[in-house]
């Protein structure tokens, strides 16, 4: 898409590349007027349908023709969520197992940014979410998917671990609250 650019002055730009011997000739120039007039609309009307297929603007069929070539079902996600898995299916499947994309995956599908990637010997890691509210299970089986498929071949993934806030932790976090306030993590696959 960066190759392609909208024209939105067509007229104007076919005046002004009259030659001297018509240009300032109102017929010749409202001939031009209606003739690229008409051009206008075809490519005012071509832009949009490219615009519009677009993972950024696509909506509705356009968006579920996405899923369907990335093998992610929409499961009654409304546009911007269903979008936002997609990006994420992108993420994953482009992934070679860096830690900075299974965090931005895992982001993603969790709409959190509370995320952390922990790293155990031998080729282990455990990755752990805050949210807000808890997720559905859908959103639980998803994300546990995507991110093992984001994860580097040879590396075990030993645990995705949700924590709803406010959550239970120690001293050494911040937002963290203690027994009587935090609630208990819980892990999204087994």
């Amino acid at each position: 898409m960066a190759d392609l650019t909208h024209i939105e002055n067509l007229v104007e730009r076919a005046k002004a590349r009259l030659i001297g011997l018509f240009k300032g000739k109102p017929h010749v120039e409202d001939l031009v007027d209606v003739l690229v007039s008409q051009i206008q609309i075809a490519e005012d009307t071509a832009w949009s349908l490219v615009v519009e297929r677009t993972l950024d603007q696509a909506t509705g069929v356009n968006l579920d023709q996405y899923g369907t070539l990335l093998d992610e079902p929409r499961n009654g996600l409304e546009d911007d969520d269903y979008r936002r898995v997609l990006r994420a299916r992108v993420a994953a499947d482009d992934s070679d197992g860096e830690g900075d994309v299974i965090l931005d995956v895992v982001s993603r599908l969790t709409d959190s940014d509370n995320v952390r990637l922990t790293e155990a010997y031998p080729h282990t890691i455990m990755v752990s979410v805050v949210v807000d509210a808890p997720l559905t299970d859908d959103a639980r089986e998803r994300t546990a998917r995507m991110t093992q498929s984001a994860v580097m071949a040879g590396v075990n993934l030993c645990g995705l671990v949700e924590g709803v806030r406010p959550y239970f932790g120690f001293d050494d976090d911040p937002e963290a609250s203690g027994f009587d306030v935090g609630i208990w993590a819980e892990c999204m696959e087994d």
